[in-house]
């Protein structure tokens, strides 16, 4: 038997990742021989130098990282460059080539349900998900507007793109057909929270979560109740990791099974919550 082809995911933290579940479940359904783990949170250039001494086919890179690992890459694809951020980094005999794949999970998932040309849409936030958010804006035709708590690291960041910027403060005011949430807030074990005042939602026609742990977060709860259309992150989550299953072994992913297995998982998680109450 062929030698075991080793994926796994850096970032900090991992406890409620699901890439491994999703991974796995894909590579079983693919009669692919690859295993995926999760690597233990550390320094960024150790992590990078133990992917290749250990020769790890590819890892996906999650927050804090996403941004960081750029100048630790061998080679950067264009899109990855452009965004300037990396969520996939494939190894080459020992060349590690950076990718960004979540602009596409993103837009794959939302270009047919939302209008996206010649409309204004919301980014909150400014990391490495708010750069593929933008930059996957820009392409489809739309007009971005970078809103961020912080306000040097959201302006830096639309002015990059060239696009407009406002602080958090004043998303109330904003004038956009959807917003699109990049930021962590929300995610467990803080599903309580949400990143924008209920008040503030009515302004938009849709609303993306790209939060996927809870599914149905605080933000997309209190959308809905401002009548706003709302999609969570599972399919942005599913979408960029077959993207990623593609680039490390040449085949296409079973979307459908993966989206499934997510979501059983989900309501697993869920219900051991439930019980541990």
């Amino acid at each position: 038997m062929a030698d075991q082809a080793i994926f796994g995911i850096i970032g900090n933290p991992l406890a409620h990742s699901l890439s491994p579940v999703m991974h796995n479940a894909a590579y079983r359904e693919m009669g692919f021989n690859g295993h995926y783990v999760t690597f233990e949170p550390g320094n960024l250039r150790d992590i990078i130098d133990m992917i290749r001494e250990r020769n790890i086919r590819g890892v996906s890179v999650t927050l804090p990282f996403k941004e960081a690992v750029l100048d630790l890459m061998d080679d950067l694809d264009s899109n990855a460059l452009r965004i300037g951020s990396v969520n996939t980094v494939t190894n080459r005999n020992g060349r590690l080539l950076g990718s960004n794949t979540d602009w596409l999970g993103l837009i794959q998932d939302i270009r047919d349900r939302f209008e996206i040309m010649g409309k204004t849409v919301a980014v909150l936030g400014a990391g490495g998900a708010a750069r593929a958010a933008v930059y996957a804006i820009h392409l489809e035709g739309g007009s971005p507007v970078v809103v961020n708590r912080t306000a040097a690291r959201g302006e830096n960041l639309a002015t990059e793109f060239g696009c407009a910027f406002l602080p958090l403060s004043e998303i109330g005011v904003v004038d956009a057909s959807g917003l699109i949430n990049t930021t962590p807030v929300g995610m467990m074990p803080h599903e309580d929270e949400s990143p924008v005042p209920a008040r503030a939602l009515r302004r938009f026609g849709w609303v993306v979560d790209i939060v996927y742990n809870p599914p149905f977060t605080r933000l997309l709860k209190e959308a809905r109740e401002k009548g706003c259309k709302t999609v969570d992150g599972i399919g942005m989550f599913v979408n960029q990791g077959a993207e990623q299953i593609r680039l490390w072994t040449g085949k296409e992913a079973p979307r459908g099974l993966m989206r499934r297995v997510v979501e059983e998982e989900l309501r697993r998680r869920s219900e051991v919550k439930d019980q541990d109450v």
